[in-house]
């Protein structure tokens, strides 16, 4: 997957599901760094780049990622902790700027994304296209600019879009009408686009 913090989300997902085992802070540090492990030290305030790296080596097996029918890609998610025990959910540490590799989940049939996006990284929604069975799809906040491919996910049914900005185009109104989501009065325009906040 071309964003770390994407797999890192989808590991978190499989952890919290029991289909991957839990990663073990304590041991690693034992074995690996050769320390014990403090759970109040300050470097548990950042992501700690020896578990990151640990994470990211990891091969995620094709039947795993086919078992996903849902996921939830939110500050919640369990993998973000691992990374970074203490994290505030303040910093932009696990910011996706990107949803390439996503197409891995071709069973994927329901996808909500809360504040995970980097808000001044316009997101390429073109790779949902290739989810065969995506009838659900959630996001609230990021720059998303252009809607238009939703157009071309046959099997979508449902949209829900909060806090985004896109341009400002006929073509991407049409698609939130399509999917009757309901603009609000009150919108605001900047030269980055079209901001708007929608039920």
């Amino acid at each position: 997957m071309k964003d770390k913090n994407l797999k890192l989300a989808i590991i978190g997902q499989l952890m919290t599901a029991k289909v991957l085992p839990e990663f073990d802070i304590e041991a690693f540090f034992q074995e690996e760094l050769h320390k014990d492990y403090d759970p109040n030290a300050e470097y548990n305030t950042k992501p700690i780049p020896e578990v990151f790296d640990a994470l990211m080596a990891m091969e995620l097996k094709e039947e795993d990622l086919l078992g996903i029918t849902e996921l939830k890609l939110n500050g919640a998610n369990d993998g973000f902790f691992v990374v970074c025990p203490l994290w505030s959910g303040m910093d932009d540490y696990f910011a996706i700027t990107s949803l390439d590799g996503i197409e891995a989940l071709q069973n994927l049939e329901v996808l909500n994304i809360f504040g995970i996006f980097k808000h001044d990284a316009p997101i390429d929604l073109s790779c949902l296209t290739k989810l065969p069975k995506l009838r659900s799809l959630t996001i609230s906040g990021g720059n998303i600019n252009d809607l238009t491919v939703l157009n071309e996910i046959a099997t979508l049914q449902e949209l829900k879009v909060s806090f985004i900005k896109f341009e400002d185009r006929p073509d991407n109104h049409e698609v939130l009408r399509r999917f009757k989501v309901q603009e609000k009065e009150r919108i605001d325009i900047s030269d980055m686009g079209f901001k708007l906040d929608l039920n």
